[in-house]
């Protein structure tokens, strides 16, 4: 474990971004750093802490469950649902509009949040106790490579956070063999504890942008091309 790390519990973690801090924590892909995505402050202590490059763009933003998105997307987005129930919980990540007044601080100047629905239990517990959405930003300076493990997280980025999460999520089984409810977990969200360990964490979501009426894929990651075209026609490749 790296020296100086503030380690915290999931619930101090929870505590944490329920009190409008950020906190380092795992998820199924990258390790994030994070808050209350609808606390204008929250967005601006983590775009300070990355470096500032984040000014403009739309900040990835995890949910506690599927519903979450019915109250926030603006208008109708074909392919949506389809792709939402294939991959949430998972790797992919949906850029869309919004017009919602509590997001304002995520959304990038074209009017988009790009939303998640993590299968980490971590995440989602951290989610629940924000309200249903929390910042995710790769947990690493602007330019740099975002952490694999916790050995590899910047110290001096961990400063500028309230701590670390210091586990592996693994999913908890009641004596009956049945997910075992867990703190805020929702619809689509899996019910977990956390069990103190770490895991390598190299691939960041795939990420797909709804603009001008048709997806565009913005960034390869976990969901494999292949299977996202076969349910949504799409353009590919970063502007």
């Amino acid at each position: 474990m790296t020296p100086g790390l503030v380690l915290l519990s999931v619930e101090q973690a929870c505590a944490k971004v329920a009190s409008r801090g950020i906190v380092i924590y795992p998820t199924e892909t990258l390790w994030g750093v994070g808050g209350n995505a609808c606390v204008p402050e929250v967005a601006s202590r983590i775009r300070v802490a990355k470096g500032g490059a984040l000014e403009g763009r739309p900040f990835p933003v995890l949910v506690d469950r599927v519903e979450r998105l019915a109250d926030v997307v603006r208008g109708s987005v074909p392919g949506l649902g389809l792709l939402v129930r294939r991959f949430w919980p998972g790797g992919l990540t949906l850029a869309v509009p919004t017009d919602h007044p509590g997001l304002c601080a995520a959304c990038g100047q074209d009017g988009r949040v790009a939303f998640r629905l993590s299968a980490d239990p971590v995440a989602c517990a951290l989610a629940a106790a924000c309200g249903g959405f929390l910042i995710s930003t790769s947990a690493n300076f602007s330019g740099k490579a975002p952490p694999e493990t916790l050995e590899t997280l910047d110290p001096a980025f961990a400063a500028l956070t309230d701590g670390v999460v210091p586990a592996r999520a693994d999913v908890r089984t009641d004596e009956a063999g049945t997910d075992a409810p867990a703190t805020g977990a929702g619809s689509g969200a899996p019910a977990a504890t956390a069990v103190a360990g770490d895991r390598a964490r190299s691939t960041a979501s795939t990420l797909l942008s709804y603009e001008s009426g048709q997806w565009r894929l913005v960034r390869q990651g976990a969901v494999p091309l292949a299977a996202l075209a076969d349910l949504v026609p799409m353009t590919g490749g970063p502007k």
